[in-house]
Parts: structure tokens; sequence; C-alpha cells
């Protein structure tokens, strides 16, 4: 278990809750799960984790890939703008004692701190932001100086993956990405295919989805 002390929650009120539906179910869902075991896998292999990090993950959703370190780091932050989703996170958080952690139910601006994290990661979640540009810069306000972002995610596709459902972004163009996080003050290490998703799309055939992830540290 997690160290035990007072938990700190950060509240903000939303609108609409686009998984309202579907957090209660989140974690039973096993094809998500593979994924977030090989997207963890990754994490460790180049990422920096131990007691010292103060890692942050953004849009956390029921806090699968941030609960999985709470046990490794100094402090971890999970954000998240869904309040069902937060609700669950909630739960286990209190279940299990976790108290080195902050919840934010918002978004990562709504956190007042400043060059403190070491590392943040964010599995599939990039793709719901609407300014991209704008995300990265506040990755890079959060990170101290050689700080990294880990971000999992869809290449680019024709919006099938999410099919009747509108996302931001259907999946991302590398060079675009990359060239984003390098005008933010990022050096990008490393990109890669990591796993690939099959799902049913509208049409009723099978398609395969190639998620990428990737390595960026800020200068």
């Amino acid at each position: 278990m997690g160290q035990r002390c007072s938990i700190f929650f950060i509240h903000k009120q939303i609108m609409t809750d686009n998984f309202a539906a579907k957090a209660a179910d989140w974690d039973n869902n096993n094809p998500r799960m593979i994924m977030i075991q090989k997207f963890i896998s990754e994490i460790e292999s180049r990422g920096t984790i131990n007691n010292e990090t103060h890692l942050l993950d953004f849009g956390c959703g029921t806090g699968l890939v941030g609960l999985h370190f709470v046990d490794k780091v100094a402090e971890l932050t999970l954000v998240d703008n869904s309040p069902a989703m937060i609700e669950v996170l909630r739960q286990k958080i209190a279940e299990n004692g976790y108290t080195n952690t902050q919840v934010v139910e918002g978004t990562i601006e709504d956190s007042l701190k400043s060059e403190s994290e070491t590392l943040i990661v964010a599995s599939m979640s990039v793709h719901h932001v609407d300014d991209i540009p704008h995300l990265i810069n506040h990755f890079h306000k959060r990170l101290v100086k050689n700080g990294k972002v880990i971000i999992s995610d869809l290449y680019k596709e024709d919006g099938s993956f999410h099919f009747p459902d509108v996302v931001p972004q259907n999946g991302f163009d590398m060079d675009i990405l990359q060239s984003q996080f390098q005008a933010a003050d990022f050096t990008v290490e490393h990109i890669s295919n990591y796993h690939t998703m099959n799902r049913e799309i509208s049409t009723g055939e099978k398609r395969s989805f190639p998620l990428f992830v990737l390595v960026a540290r800020k200068n």
C-alpha cells in the first residue's frame, strides 16, 4: 500500500461527463487492460520511476496507470475532467489507503503547482484535447528541467475508432506532433509503435488501430 496521511482533492464543476456511462465498468475491459499493461511496461523501461519521482497522470480515468506506481513514487497527481471516473478513482484510493496522492477533477491548468513534476504520463487521453500546443505548453510548465512526458495514443486515423462519437483529434501525425513538442522546448527522445488495438467499427468489419508511445524531455 501507499503512505498513509491526508488525501487532498481539488474539485471542478463541468457541464457534461462523456464517460458517465462507462466509468463503473472501465476496468473490466480486457483489451484495455492489455493495452494499459503494455504502456506501463513502456513507462518502466523509458521513464525514471523511483522514490523521488513526482508523477502526474494526465487523463487518468480510474487510475489504471498512475495507481500502478503509487507505492514507487514520492507523490502522484491524477488529473481527469470526468466526475464519474474521478469517483471510481477516489473509491480505489480510499479502499487502499493511498495517501501520497492528489486528485484534480478538471484539467492540468487547474492544479496550481509549476515545475513540480519529474514525469508526466498520458494513456489514450491526449486525443480528447482540442488545443494540443496549449496542452504541451502546460506539460512544460509542470515539469522540472529534464523532466519527461510519456504519452500513448493513436496514430492518425479517419475517425472510425470512436464513431459515432466525435473527438477533437482522430489520432496524430507523428511529424506534426514531434514538431509541436519541439516548439515547446522539448527534445523528443523516442517514438515507436508499441501496441495494436483491434475493434469492430461502424460497418461491422474488424479493423486494427496501431498505437504509439512518445517520450519527450523538457530542455
